[in-house]
């Protein structure tokens, strides 16, 4: 995957564009200490480490099956003085020192039947947007942000529970796959403290469904997928 070399065959959630997209638009302005959180195949640890060379970051996954595949893709790219993967509940967990800015590209779907690794690892919903935001205000350093992915049609969700943790939304940008469709997910930044206007951002993929994709997203992802 572009600068990367990564593995997800053992991954209950596979690599997908979302993380790619997140990775690439999170602002890496004044962050150096970062927590991955849900980290998976530890693809947004793996890409804050290249995008910002002097950060040191915090990948945490309550899985085992995703910490083996993780600290192997750390291995795989050489990044592993800089990437540190933990085995950990975000409910009960907390890093030693103050964060700049935690990552995730979380579990949207609620919890429904089933025991199967992939359905554990894309339920919880509410609750897991919950312990993210408790993460927040019990680990970031006054400045810090929150930057994740959510589906927008369930943006009030996300709302309703960052303001109650005590965020603002500072950035965010919809995406959609064509210019026929509707904007199915919203990439989001949320401070701790207001600072100033909302930024809003939109963008589309690919000029028609199946076609080519815009200039647009070509400069965002361009670098970490073949486009």
């Amino acid at each position: 995957m572009g600068p990367l070399t990564l593995c997800h065959e053992k991954a209950a959630h596979k690599i997908g564009t979302d993380s790619v997209l997140l990775g690439a638009w999170f602002d890496t302005q004044d962050v150096v200490h970062v927590i991955d959180a849900g980290t998976g195949t530890g693809i947004l640890a793996l890409m804050a480490a290249l995008r910002m060379p002097g950060s040191r970051i915090t990948a945490v996954d309550i899985s085992p099956g995703a910490v083996m595949e993780a600290r192997a893709n750390v291995q795989r790219n050489g990044l592993a003085e800089r990437i540190s993967i933990r085995q950990a509940d975000i409910r009960l967990w907390l890093p030693e020192n103050r964060q700049d800015l935690i990552l995730a590209n979380p579990p949207y779907f609620e919890n429904r039947a089933g025991s199967n690794g992939r359905t554990v690892a894309r339920s919880g919903g509410v609750a897991f947007l919950d312990a993210l935001f408790a993460l927040g205000a019990g680990a970031l350093t006054p400045d810090g942000r929150v930057a994740l992915v959510w589906p927008v049609e369930r943006r009030y969700d996300l709302l309703a529970t960052a303001y109650g943790h005590g965020f603002s939304l500072c950035r965010e940008m919809w995406v959609r796959d064509h210019p026929a469709a509707n904007y199915g997910r919203m990439f989001s930044e949320w401070c701790r403290q207001a600072e100033g206007d909302l930024v809003q951002e939109r963008l589309t993929m690919f000029r028609t469904p199946g076609g080519m994709p815009t200039e647009e997203y070509r400069q965002l992802a361009g670098k970490w997928v073949d486009l």
